[in-house]
C-alpha cells in the first residue's frame, strides 16, 4: 500500500463544509485518492453555528452509506464523526471517531479556542486576567482527557491553541509552562488506564490492537491561510514519536479542493520527527505504511 491516498477529517455542508459529499467524492476521484472520510462535527449544544444538528446527522450518515453503495467500485468511503469533548455523547456506530477539543470551560462559559484571535484574546483577558498560560494549561487539561470523554480512534489537531499564534505573540511556545502543559497531556494519554477507548471502532471491526494512540497531522489551518505549518508543532511531533505514538496526515478538509492540501510538506515533517510510517483506515481496521 505504498503511496495509499487517503483523507479521513472531511466535512461537508452538513456542518460548516462548503460542499455537498459528493462533490467532494467526484473530486477525491480525480485527485487519485484511494479512499476518503467524513468526519462531521457532532452535535454540541453549547455552539450550534458549526455542528450538525441532530437530525441533519441522520440524513448525513444515510447519505455517506449511499454514496459508499454508489461509488464502491472507484474509492473506498468512510463513515465516520467529529467528537468534540463538549458534544452530545455518541448514539451510533462509526468506522471511526476524530476526537478534538474547540472550548475551554471557565465559570460556565465555553470559550472556542479557533474561532477568531480578538474573541481569543478578549476572553483570556476576561476570564483570566491575561493569565495566557493559565488559559493553555487548562485547554491541555482537556485535550489529555479527549480519550476517555469521546472513545476516540484518532486524536484530533493537538495543538489547536496555536492557530492564531504564528507570529509567537500570543504566547511563547518554547515557554517552560507551555511546554510542561503539552507534556503532560502527552503524558497523560499514553498513560491512560483507559487507553483502549482510543480504538472502539478498530475492535469493532476485529482488527488487532497495538496500543499506541494515533495523532493527526493536520493541515486544515495552512489551506486556510492561518498557519504555515501543521497541528502538531514539530517539537510536539517528536515527543510523539519518542513515545512510540503513530501518526496519520489529515486535511481537515472544509472544501472538497482542499483534501490532500501540504500532504508533501507534512510528510517530510513526519519524517524529520522521526516517523517512519504513517497509519491509514482500511476494511480490516488502522494499519500502518510507509511514509
Amino acid at each position: 500500500m505504498t503511496n495509499y491516498k487517503q483523507n479521513l477529517h472531511t466535512h461537508t455542508v452538513y456542518c460548516d463544509g462548503k460542499n455537498t459529499p459528493e462533490e467532494i467524492i467526484k473530486e477525491a476521484i480525480a485527485a487519485g485518492f484511494d479512499s476518503i472520510g467524513f468526519s462531521g462535527h457532532a452535535y454540541t449544544g453549547c455552539d450550534e453555528s458549526y455542528c450538525m444538528s441532530r437530525d441533519e446527522t441522520k440524513k448525513y450518515r444515510e447519505e455517506i452509506i449511499s454514496l459508499r453503495k454508489k461509488y464502491a467500485d472507484r474509492i473506498k468511503i468512510y463513515l465516520g464523526i467529529e467528537q468534540d469533548a463538549f458534544s452530545d455523547p455518541i448514539d451510533y456506530t462509526w468506522d471511526y471517531i476524530i476526537g478534538s477539543v474547540h472550548y475551554v470551560l471557565v465559570n460556565d462559559i465555553f470559550i472556542p479556542v479557533d474561532d477568531s484571535r480578538e474573541e481569543l484574546v478578549k476572553n483570556i483577558l476576561q476570564y483570566y486576567e491575561g493569565h495566557v498560560y493559565e488559559f493553555l494549561a487548562d485547554y491541555y487539561q482537556m485535550v489529555a482527557r479527549i480519550p476517555q470523554i469521546t472513545g476516540c480512534d484518532i486524536i484530533g489537531h493537538f495543538d489547536l491553541i496555536s492557530k492564531f499564534n504564528e507570529d509567537g505573540t500570543l504566547f511563547d511556545p518554547g515557554h517552560p509552562k507551555y511546554i510542561e502543559a503539552w507534556t503532560n497531556a502527552l503524558n497523560k494519554i499514553f498513560t491512560s488506564a483507559c487507553m483502549g477507548s482510543l480504538f472502539t471502532s478498530a475492535q469493532r471491526n476485529g482488527a488487532s490492537i497495538t496500543g499506541a494512540p494515533i495523532f493527526e497531522i493536520n493541515t486544515g489551518a495552512m489551506s486556510r491561510g492561518y498557519r504555515k505549518a501543521p497541528y502538531p508543532a514539530s517539537d510536539i511531533l517528536r515527543a510523539i514519536c519518542m513515545r512510540g505514538g503513530r501518526i496519520m496526515i489529515n486535511s481537515d478538509s472544509h472544501e472538497k479542493t482542499t483534501q490532500d492540501a501540504f500532504f508533501d510538506l507534512a510528510a517530510d515533517l513526519a519524517k524529520e520527527a522521526g516517523f517512519t510510517e504513517q497509519t491509514v483506515l482500511t476494511d480490516e481496521g488502522f494499519i500502518s505504511i510507509p511514509l
